[in-house]
């Protein structure tokens, strides 16, 4: 078997050397003729906010090996539906290539072997994929992707390659942005993200549509409200974007809405497409017919929020609000006086605050208060933390179950497996994740809370499996969009943080968290840790200065 040829071999490592500086200055590359090193562009990057990559066509002549160099380095210029790439493909696979199929994450640049004249094969170290619908999952272990090629007018092309992009890590970290498709929670109050991957580039606004317009996926899809538009579909294949606007033609069957159902689809699209950088507003048109509903504002429909930068602690002080920054009580302006009142006298191991209500873990059950005081207790055995949504559900794992606890006091169960050790679900109240014990330690779930048009809990979706973490159990929470953090007691103190899609973190030796408050932006994870709050920051804790046993974000 013929290895790739030494100097081919230098000229890529050059050129992915010379790849994330470039990157990294200018946002522009311009990658190599079929494995020669070529000069690195330093012109601006496109409106989309991320780094775009333009790669240059085969050369004449071109080795087998070079082609398939060159069409992998290609492959990452979304530029005209990747049509740089296509220049590397016959005429008659060409259109039939689906660049859109996935991505190949690869730890490196990929080795590649000529086993005969036509027959190229390219292997490396997978390092996480992405697939169709713009989900990210992890994961690791060897590729081997086949090629097959065949002269064209005296020129080697491919006739038949894997579907997808092929990308290294640092290349997808560069090119790639995580973007929050909204969609509605099923009483029409607050939005819930359902994260995807996306390109940067001129097809980056066009994909995200057609994502968005496709719907959620699990868990996600379990917890929200169903688009009212599943026949639409883009009428042409790119969405336009000028002066801040982008242009969205339908086309389909599009059911007689109310004036707020339009104004719902509306704004859940432009939510999803404002956050591509030079858009502020979308236009849309339904088989050629303009939709003149206006766009709800912020303050009217929003991603769940923290107020003000206030946490909820228990500390020697007891229960109270104090600022985030200075520590400083604030409990006198929260409206939680007459609800934190109800704690006095009790042993509280987890609270939670979220508009307005709040919920704890007390010695005797499951607690939930509203600003009016008006406190309901469900006695019984509780397990993990305690958890409140925007509906006013205080959640936990109560005598072995899954069970809700309303703010009139009325309570039911949902199923889960028998023995689950903690369970949280979302502000949004759209997911739930859990442990369920597994020999030496635990196996992570997550599901979409199926509810009623009201709100309430019916039962739960299709399981998403998150991974294990090794050891006792200590804490579990969500941390930012999608993701779950857990700890334990393994190796000094363990903490994972998967992702429904993403890359999972993990860190040890940072001692036993015995509470875990996770970043509503995804940022620092705090703790609590011997009775000290500590912040977690590249992968290191560091301890805040503060003291309490418990703690939590203060929502809006």
């Amino acid at each position: 078997m013929t290895g790739i040829a030494r100097s081919t071999r230098h000229a890529l490592a050059l050129v992915a050397l010379l790849a994330t500086a470039a990157l990294a200055l200018a946002g522009c590359l311009r990658l190599p003729e079929s494995g020669e090193t070529h000069r690195v562009d330093t012109t601006q990057g496109d409106d989309t906010g991320g780094y775009v990559v333009n790669a240059s066509g085969p050369a004449d002549g071109a080795s087998p090996a070079d082609i398939v160099n060159g069409f992998l380095l290609a492959s990452a210029d979304t530029r005209g539906s990747h049509e740089v790439a296509r220049e590397y493909l016959t005429e008659s696979f060409a259109p039939e290539w689906q660049p859109d199929a996935g991505v190949q994450i690869l730890t490196g640049l990929p080795g590649v072997d000529v086993t005969d004249p036509g027959a190229v094969t390219a292997s490396g170290e997978g390092d996480g994929t992405v697939d169709a619908a713009g989900v990210y999952h992890d994961g690791s272990g060897p590729v081997r992707q086949e090629y097959r090629l065949v002269q064209e007018d005296g020129q080697w092309r491919i006739a038949r390659a894997p579907d997808g992009v092929t990308i290294t890590r640092s290349s997808f970290e560069l090119t790639f942005r995580a973007i929050r498709l909204a969609y509605l929670s099923p009483d029409g109050e607050t939005l819930v993200p359902d994260v995807r991957w996306f390109q940067s580039g001129d097809q980056m606004a066009t994909r995200v549509a057609r994502a968005f317009l496709a719907g959620a996926v699990d868990p996600v899809r379990s917890g929200t409200r169903p688009l009212p538009t599943a026949d639409l579909h883009l009428t042409v294949d790119s969405v336009a974007i000028s002066g801040g606007t982008a242009t969205v033609s339908l086309t389909g069957d599009y059911p007689s809405l109310s004036d707020d159902g339009q104004r719902d689809f509306k704004t859940l699209l432009e939510r999803s497409l404002d956050q591509i950088d030079g858009v502020g507003r979308i236009e849309v048109t339904v088989n050629s017919l303009r939709l003149d509903a206006s766009t709800r504002s912020t303050e009217e429909l929003d991603f769940p929020s923290v107020s003000d930068g206030r946490m909820a602690v228990v500390d020697d002080d007891g229960a109270r609000i104090v600022d985030e920054q200075s520590w400083m009580d604030r409990s006198g302006d929260s409206g939680l006086t007459d609800a934190l009142r109800t704690l006095q006298g009790r042993q509280v191991g987890s609270i939670a605050v979220v508009s307005g209500r709040l919920a704890a873990g007390t010695g005797d059950g499951l607690l939930v208060a509203g600003g009016s005081g008006a406190a309901h207790l469900l006695a019984g055995r509780l397990q993990g933390p305690v958890t409140l949504d925007r509906t006013g559900r205080a959640w936990g794992i109560v005598d072995g179950a899954l069970t809700w606890l309303a703010g009139d006091g009325s309570h039911a169960t949902l199923a889960l497996s028998a023995g689950v050790l903690a369970a949280a679900v979302s502000v949004d109240g759209a997911r739930v994740a859990w442990a369920q014990p597994d020999g030496t330690g635990a196996t992570l779930h997550a599901a979409g809370i199926v509810r009623a048009a009201d709100g309430t809990p019916q039962g739960l979706g299709a399981t998403t499996d998150l991974g294990r973490i090794d050891g006792t159990l200590t804490g579990l929470a969500w941390q930012g969009d999608d993701q779950v953090a857990a700890a334990s007691d393994a190796d000094g103190g363990t903490v994972v943080i998967p992702a429904l899609s993403g890359r999972a973190q993990r860190t040890t030796g940072g001692g036993v968290v015995t509470d875990l408050v996770g970043d509503p932006a995804g940022g620092a994870l705090r703790g609590v840790v011997g009775g000290r709050v500590l912040q977690l920051g590249s992968g290191q804790w560091g301890d805040t200065g503060r003291a309490a046993s418990a703690l939590a974000w203060v929502w809006s």
